[in-house]
């Protein structure tokens, strides 16, 4: 074992240290003085005789200026040979004056480490202090940071050597001795060579661990003294520091009681309180595990409330159950007896119990309200060199006491908000269920609003059925939503089912001991169910459904006042339902004659779309199966004395009529109905003897008659598989839309006579055009022979007669050819013969042909066309008639000596704008009456 540098030179005060070198200078003066005397006796053969005791001071005065000043290191060697004290009186002084007005740890080791830079300049300075709460020694910080991350146990090798020491110890040259193994990575890291313990009555509360010196040197005995008197200095203020801070900290513990008590006034919001006792028990007591345990009501189940891990709320296990025989936190709430063990994973395995988490050091304090325990604040620490004091624990239980009324407030407090948001909501969602009309809605509606009422985690409605009693799903909401929505439930079956029977709410605690629960399997298999809460929706002396909700969201169970809530509200949302149910009915009227005339109007615009006979059967017939539903139909035409099959539709192959077949009388009673006007319906063809259907598998049929001005233009004939499906609202349908379909076929009539005549006249027009020909040909050839004296010379009476008749003979030609073009329009056979056409020579033809005209009047007519014009796309026959019609139109109503101008140019298409970009535009204009 290293010995320290104090330890090879005998202890003794100052004073005396001092006192002894000065004698020793005595003594050497005085020997000097005799061997002067001695030497010159020698020399002068005779005794000299001793100077006077005054003459001799003031000769050693003389001596001291002349040969001290000579010496100058000696003054500061002689302390260190002689083992004079290194520290003067005056520095103590100040460093002991300095460390009076430090409070703190951190000022303590401010002031140190300035003497000590200044005195022996080490590369680096350490102080550490005792560290009660961690039972560790730590470096205190210089500037914002500790000198050194490093801990030192407080039974650890260092600690202990120091201990036995008592005095400055150097670490040896070649490192850490053995006894020193558990410290020697610390050391190492650490890189000091002196530490020089400091002691507060016998116990270590920290020491001065210095790096090597920055000159090189090694620490002497004087350093070594200097260090143990500031260590000296150093332990008293330490102490006085520990003591203002012992103060500070009661004063904290004093304030955080004081805030906690001031906050069950102020605080009204249940987690917030929850956060603040966290918050402020923390601040004093270092805790990695943190939890607060209460009792629900009215199940008395333990649960956690609040939990935090390191700086991390876990939400996750809030509204977990705490394990009633597992469990240190639940002995503490039920015994209603605080515990405080130094080793919890020790505690916990004497119990037989399962540890909840690796903890260390952990305390717990039950929370009262009066006899009745609440529940319990626990907190722990994962750290092995934690342990938690006596004080500690005695503020914890002053937290717990003044927490418990605080819970109890804050709980009374939130459930009467709870209370007056629940009534708000409720005559909100009255509200708002008396303004919903609509079913759908408004179940998903009542359901929403009963899980937020109850604030669950999920729920369903389901509704009775009124033709079996049965219970049907209508909405649900949670993990089962999916699949609920459909099913059923006899009445008296299961929860729901004993609900809808009886009649009366229902609140069940445990529902996996409940052996009516599930009511339908996918509830089982959808959630895992902590309470549930039934109501029954009654209205009129009669249960009309039941609603369901379970599990509380806060993990807590139902009280009879969230089933009053919950009856109250089926209640009113069975009226809404009902109200709902009544106006659907009506609505659903409404809404199917609405519908019937938007069909009506649909239909009435196909059939007016077309004048076809044909057509309009089958648009009648194809919107009668539609809307119906029926299987299949048949529209028959009276003919004469028989009915024939007009358009079928929907039957099998092999049975479906032809178009024009004759229908046997039997068939649908048809023929009954066409003679009668009336429509008929058979319910079931099975028990009928004289009417049958068409469609082999026809179970019901309707007739309707198609009447126009009380005649018959045609009926309808609609087949079903489904007995008695034809009832007085598809019967009504199918009388509207005869109504509406026998004005289109009426019309269509009227529009086959009017193409027919049209047909007739064009057909009649084409005989007489041909007819005529032939004749007017012979005439005008012979009346050309005729007049070129073929047969004989003629006069001029005889000529102006043969004119006359060539000149008719041309125009009844004219008449015949523009009968022809009418009559071809008529009947869309005009056909165009479209060419490249060169203009000039269609203008020419014009002017050709009424030249003799134009000038027989004395008429100018003027020919505007620019030369090199392009091509035409049209029939040239066609362009020569229009032309030659607008020129001769122009020679008519002009009156004598008129102009007439014929004008032919090229430009943009501004008449048409879906045509050819460029056009050849023609225009004849005259200086006649014009037209409007």
């Amino acid at each position: 074992m290293a010995t320290s540098l104090r330890d090879r030179l005998p202890k003794a005060p100052g004073w005396l240290r001092a006192a002894g070198g000065y004698a020793l200078l005595l003594a050497l003066g005085t020997l000097g003085y005799l061997a002067l005397l001695f030497g010159l006796s020698l020399l002068l053969g005779q005794a000299v005789p001793g100077l006077s005791p005054l003459t001799l001071g003031l000769l050693l005065a003389v001596l001291a200026l002349l040969v001290l000043p000579a010496l100058p290191g000696l003054r500061q060697r002689l302390p260190t040979l002689l083992a004079w004290p290194a520290t003067e009186p005056e520095d103590l002084i100040n460093l002991s004056r300095a460390l009076t007005e430090a409070l703190d740890l951190v000022s303590v080791a401010d002031r140190l480490r300035e003497h000590i830079q200044q005195r022996l300049d080490p590369e680096a300075i350490h102080i550490f202090a005792l560290d009660a709460d961690e039972h560790e020694f730590t470096a205190l910080p210089e500037g914002p940071r500790p000198t050194s991350d490093l801990r030192f146990r407080v039974d650890g090798p260092l600690a202990e050597t120091l201990r036995a020491h008592r005095r400055t110890w150097l670490l040896p040259p070649t490192g850490a001795p053995a006894a020193l193994a558990g410290d020697r990575a610390r050391l190492n890291v650490l890189g000091a060579v002196a530490f020089t313990p400091i002691f507060e009555q016998d116990h270590l509360v920290g020491w001065i661990a210095l790096g090597p010196r920055q000159s090189g040197g090694a620490y002497d005995r004087q350093a070594a003294a200097y260090l143990e008197a500031l260590a000296d200095q150093a332990a008293l203020a330490i102490a006085r520091a520990r003591t203002f801070a012992n103060l500070e900290r009661r004063v904290r513990e004093l304030n955080v009681l004081t805030r906690v008590a001031q906050a069950i006034n102020f605080t009204r919001s249940f987690d917030d309180l929850l956060e603040l006792i966290y918050t402020q028990t923390t601040h004093l007591i270092p805790a990695k595990d943190f939890r607060i345990a209460l009792m629900e009501e009215p199940s008395q189940r333990l649960r956690y409330a609040f939990v935090a891990v390191g700086t991390e709320r876990l939400y996750d296990l809030e509204g977990q159950a705490v394990p009633e025989d597992g469990s240190l936190l639940a002995r503490v709430a039920r015994q209603g007896t605080p515990l405080w063990v130094p080793d919890y994973q020790a505690a916990c395995l004497a119990e037989g119990m399962e540890p909840e988490s690796p903890l260390h050091a952990w305390m717990a304090v039950p929370l009262h309200a009066g006899a009745r325990p609440l529940g319990a604040i626990a907190l722990g620490n994962a750290n092995p060199e934690v342990e938690y004091t006596e004080d500690q624990f005695r503020f914890l239980q002053a937290i717990g006491e003044q927490a418990a009324g605080a819970i109890v407030k804050a709980r009374l407090y939130q459930q009467a908000e709870e209370r007056a948001r629940q009534l708000a909501t409720l005559n909100q969602a009255a509200a708002e269920m008396a303004a919903t009309l609509e079913l759908a809605p408004l179940l998903q509606r009542i359901l929403a609003r009963a899980v937020e009422l109850t604030e669950s985690e999920a729920g369903l409605l389901a509704l009775a059925d009124e033709d079996t009693d049965d219970l049907v799903v209508q909405v649900a909401s949670g993990p089962f939503a999916a699949h609920l929505p459909g099913r059923r439930v006899t009445k008296g079956r299961g929860l729901l089912g004993a609900v809808a029977q009886s009649g009366k709410p229902l609140r069940v605690d445990r529902p996996e001991e409940e052996h009516r629960w599930p009511s339908l399997p996918e509830e089982a298999q959808g959630l895992q169910p902590r309470a549930l809460l039934l109501a029954p929706m009654q209205a009129k002396d009669r249960v009309v459904g039941v609603l369901e909700v379970a599990n509380k969201r806060d993990q807590a169970g139902y009280d009879e006042d969230d089933l009053a809530l919950l009856a109250a509200f089926a209640a009113q949302a069975a009226v809404a339902v009902e109200n709902a149910r009544l106006y659907t009915l009506t609505d659903q009227a409404l809404a199917a004659r609405v519908e019937e005339l938007s069909v009506m109007q649909r239909i009435d615009r196909d059939l007016s779309a077309t004048l076809d006979f044909d057509r309009a059967l089958e648009i009648t017939l194809s919107w009668a199966l539609r809307h119906t539903g029926a299987d299949a139909g048949l529209i028959v035409v009276p003919q004469q004395d028989r009915a024939v099959a007009g358009v079928a539709m929907g039957y099998p192959e092999g049975y479906e009529p032809e178009a024009g077949q004759e229908v046997p009388p039997e068939l649908g009673a048809l023929e009954q109905v066409l003679h009668s006007g009336q429509p008929r319906q058979v319910g079931d063809l099975a028990t009928e003897k004289e009417v049958r259907g068409l469609h082999p598998a026809a179970r019901s049929l309707a007739a309707v008659p198609l009447l126009r001005e009380g005649r018959a233009v045609a009926a309808m004939l609609l087949e079903s598989r489904q007995a008695y499906f034809f009832n007085d609202d598809r019967l009504a349908f199918l009388t509207r839309l005869a109504d509406h379909a026998s004005i289109a076929l009426a019309n269509a009539l009227l529009y086959a006579e009017v193409q027919a005549a049209n047909l007739a006249k064009t057909e009649f027009v084409s005989f007489v055009s041909h007819e005529l020909k032939t004749p007017m040909t012979s005439i005008k050839g012979y009346a050309d022979l005729l007049a070129q004296g073929t047969v004989g010379p003629i006069n001029e009476a005889q000529a102006n007669f043969l004119n006359t008749i060539r000149s008719n003979v041309d125009r009844m030609a004219t008449l015949v050819s523009d009968l022809s073009d009418i009559s071809r329009i008529e009947a869309g056979r005009l056909r165009l013969e479209f060419e490249a056409v060169p203009i000039a020579e269609v203008v020419e033809e014009v002017v050709r042909s009424v030249q003799e005209r134009v000038e027989a009047k004395g008429q100018h007519l003027e020919i505007q066309m620019p030369q090199n014009l392009p091509l035409a796309w049209g029939d040239r026959t066609r362009l020569i008639q229009v032309l030659t019609n607008l020129v001769s139109n122009a020679n008519k109503y002009t009156p004598q000596g008129g102009r007439i101008t014929l004008t032919v140019e090229a430009t943009e298409n501004r008449w048409d704008p879906e045509g050819a970009p460029r056009v050849l535009h023609l225009a004849v204009a005259d200086t006649g009456i014009g037209i409007s």
